[in-house]
């Protein structure tokens, strides 16, 4: 499996037709990406090392984040925009290690809010629904470039020429647009597709 990652995300096969490439159907490749950032999951979850470290001190704690978070922003200032869906990674190396490192910087700032019950009532939201969200997230993003560009009269494009403010101001502004979205699928994709399983028998 990891072999075929390798192969399919970072030597992809292609194929080239009258100077086309042809990508792998329905992005697969895309996803074969992903195992090789899961598998660290799995390494976490196999060794205990969430347990582990929420039992740390809060000195360690704040260690571990403020290193990996120095990593993470060195490999995005040199290894530069990377875009998983188009298959543009860069230097591998640095991808996989930028990717592992974001995992802990993730997981660890994560052990931090676990102690706010705000906090921690609106990121459990998040990701009890992310599937909703994530199909629906990207429509957002267009819209607050759109708006961009007829505030500034410049064009603007998502993960191209946004700044820093701007990437955070977006990141917000999905967020709570994305807020209502889980209970408009409830009530009706997902209301919808339950019906069908039912009906087929296969919702058990």
């Amino acid at each position: 499996m990891f072999i075929l990652s390798y192969m399919t995300t970072f030597i992809p096969i292609r194929i080239y037709i009258l100077n086309h490439i042809l990508r792998i159907p329905l992005k697969i490749d895309t996803a074969f990406a992903a195992v090789l950032l899961i598998v660290m999951g799995y390494v976490m979850k196999h060794y205990n090392l969430l347990t582990k470290l929420k039992e740390l001190s809060k000195i360690f704690k704040i260690m571990i984040f403020m290193v990996s978070a120095c990593v993470l922003a060195i490999i995005v200032k040199y290894n530069g925009h990377v875009n998983i869906a188009n298959c543009l990674y860069n230097n591998p190396v640095m991808y996989l290690i930028g990717g592992w490192v974001g995992i802990t910087v993730i997981v660890t700032l994560a052990t931090f809010l676990n102690e706010r019950i705000l906090l921690r009532n609106i990121l459990s939201f998040y990701g009890k629904n992310s599937l909703a969200i994530f199909s629906i997230h990207s429509l957002f993003l267009y819209l607050y470039a759109n708006i961009l560009s007829h505030i500034f009269n410049k064009q603007f494009n998502i993960m191209v020429n946004l700044t820093y403010s701007m990437a955070i101001i977006g990141t917000i502004f999905v967020a709570v647009m994305c807020i209502p979205i889980p209970s408009i699928f409830n009530r009706t994709i997902f209301k919808v597709n339950n019906k069908i399983l039912n009906r087929m028998g296969l919702n058990k």
